[in-house]
């Protein structure tokens, strides 16, 4: 009652006591909650009123569009009433509560933008195979509504198949013949092991920027200053040496043969690879 901010006074507390009647003697607050509304006392919980949908994702921008919100509106919705259906028949809520939810979940499946259908149906629209890959092109439970309805509005199955049967007819539906399709893998190969390389880079350097190194001549500078000193000045080769249980690194200058240390924990070796494979690159082909 003092949830509700009802009060109790001498007015209500027959009614309180013949509403509580019938509650067994183990009964807890889902049983008190429970006889206190089905003796009017209290209310249904309220709701704040829906709001429209506006701006460009209140409606959808293709028929495939608005197949997907369906059926991800449908899903959604199902889930949240069989949710609240066990938690109601195991009395974890009252039957206000279970009201409020079942009413929820139809406010949120008929008030559900169209942002993520609307990014589907461009993608495809476009035949920006770069996002129809990443929407379409992964396990058969993942994104299943979006491919239940690219199956459903364009004919393309990528359900029922093996995933090199999938990704051919993804690049299909994006109007790739199978060259075309061969060579754009090949580019993103390119491109994925560039970007590895330069997030590996990045790593080492920041890594290598927290350690400090002492030259022969007394100067000292962090890792990264001191491998860019060796490599500026011809240090073109790691090696390493193996000592009983213990690996020494070194990058060494062919010309003049001489190495000086390097160091795994501390991010140089890694950061002197990465810089001699970005000034030579026709050594990673």
């Amino acid at each position: 009652m003092r949830g509700e901010k009802l009060e109790i006074t001498t007015h209500n507390a027959g009614k309180l006591i013949a509403a509580l009647r019938d509650v067994p003697s183990d009964g807890h607050a889902v049983h008190v909650d429970d006889a206190l509304f089905a003796a009017g006392i209290l209310m249904p919980r309220t709701m704040p009123t829906p709001k429209p949908m506006e701006g460009e994702n209140a409606q959808p921008a293709t028929k495939l569009a608005e197949r997907i919100r369906t059926l991800v509106c449908q899903r959604q919705y199902q889930a949240s009433i069989e949710r609240a259906t066990a938690d109601r028949e195991a009395f974890n809520i009252s039957q206000r509560e279970f009201d409020r939810q079942t009413r929820a979940a139809a406010i949120e499946r008929d008030t559900h933008g169209y942002e993520w259908a609307n990014r589907v149906a461009l993608a495809v629209m476009e035949r920006n195979v770069a996002a129809v890959l990443q929407i379409f092109d992964g396990p058969k439970d993942w994104n299943t509504e979006s491919k239940r309805a690219l199956r459903e509005e364009y004919g393309v199955d990528v359900l029922q198949c093996t995933a090199a049967e999938r990704r051919r007819r993804l690049f299909e539906l994006c109007g790739f013949s199978e060259a075309e399709q061969a060579q754009w893998e090949a580019n993103e190969a390119i491109d994925k092991a560039r970007k590895r390389a330069e997030r590996q880079m990045a790593d080492a350097k920041l890594l290598a920027e927290g350690t400090t190194y002492r030259l022969e001549t007394g100067q000292t500078m962090n890792g990264r200053e001191y491998v860019d000193l060796c490599i500026d000045a011809g240090f073109s080769q790691l090696i390493d040496e193996r000592r009983g249980n213990v690996t020494r690194y070194r990058i060494y200058d062919p010309v003049k043969r001489m190495s000086r240390p390097l160091r795994a924990k501390d991010g140089t070796l890694d950061y002197a690879r990465a810089r001699l494979a970005q000034d030579t690159p026709e050594e990673i082909v």
